[in-house]
């Protein structure tokens, strides 16, 4: 509580102050204009998270982030300066990935690109401007500007016709991006002992730190995903849900393999798996055809 508290009164920089009154401001304007169908969809989400298979996964997912902090105190590297970067991640990124999880048995590479991702050059860019802000004036003004050329730039790319307007959108967002990477490197000349500093280190790889212990979880939950999907399908063939002995046969031919699970899963579907019989019978050619 005590590193909460030192967060919550320290670390708001002008820049977060901004984002959150807008936010606030936003929030408030779409609950005015549909406040009673904001709160169905709000209770009908949080329905949706209490629910009996999604719940021990976003437990589990949390008690992850809650030992991995823990386990950076005890090593003397967290720092409570630190919180708004990991809640941040936790409730961003690493949610994304959650969501996308499907994404490690479809594409072999997944994992590959998301180390290359950690340290590709936009993550050096972002994280420099964000080590600078300006006054909050100024970031009241900005962070609804981006937001809005943003949003347009997002609408215009939708249709073909539109390219000349999303040029000049595209260059209206380069050119506040590099107004503040000049600005954060005028910073850093004037004041370096600002921006070299141990706190800012930790701040950089921490979303890496946080990547890289919750590969195995996405892992095991793309697992998980594919596992259900067999079983809920034989469910569905079988009129009942599979017999235990089968569900440890498919177990045994795909192993703790997601891709090779997912493979099997579409191979049953191929061959019309409707009865046991058909699943051995699939279960031995699939197991051939991999040898």
């Amino acid at each position: 509580m005590k590193d909460w508290a030192v967060f919550q009164i320290n670390y708001l920089n002008n820049r977060d102050v901004a984002v959150i009154t807008w936010a606030a401001v936003l929030f408030i304007y779409v609950f005015y204009k549909s406040g009673i169908r904001l709160l169905i969809s709000f209770f009908g989400v949080l329905k949706s998270a209490f629910n009996k298979k999604i719940l021990p996964i976003l437990v589990l997912y949390a008690t992850i982030f809650i030992l991995l902090i823990q386990a950076l105190r005890n090593v003397g590297i967290w720092n409570p300066f630190l919180w708004k970067e990991a809640v941040v991640w936790i409730m961003t990124a690493g949610l994304a990935f959650l969501f996308t999880a499907e994404k490690a048995y479809q594409d072999e590479e997944y994992f590959k690109k998301i180390i290359v991702k950690l340290f590709a050059l936009e993550i050096f860019i972002s994280f420099f401007i964000n080590i600078h802000v300006f006054s909050l004036h100024i970031e009241m003004l900005l962070m609804p500007a981006i937001f809005i050329v943003a949003a347009l730039l997002a609408v215009s790319e939708l249709r073909h016709e539109n390219q000349q307007v999303t040029l000049l959108f595209r260059v209206v967002l380069a050119g506040i991006t590099l107004v503040l990477i000049f600005s954060g490197i005028a910073h850093t000349i004037e004041r370096p002992e600002e921006f070299f500093t141990y706190l800012n280190l930790i701040q950089f790889f921490l979303p890496v730190l946080l990547t890289i212990v919750y590969m195995p979880f996405i892992y095991l939950f793309a697992l998980v995903m594919v596992y259900e999907n067999i079983f809920g399908r034989l469910s569905i063939w079988f009129n009942k849900p599979p017999k235990t002995h089968l569900k440890f046969q498919i177990l045994y031919c795909c192993h703790l393999n997601a891709k090779k699970a997912h493979s099997f899963y579409r191979f049953m579907i191929e061959r019309h798996v409707r009865t046991e019989e058909d699943l051995f019978e699939a279960l031995n050619t699939f197991q051939f055809q991999n040898m």
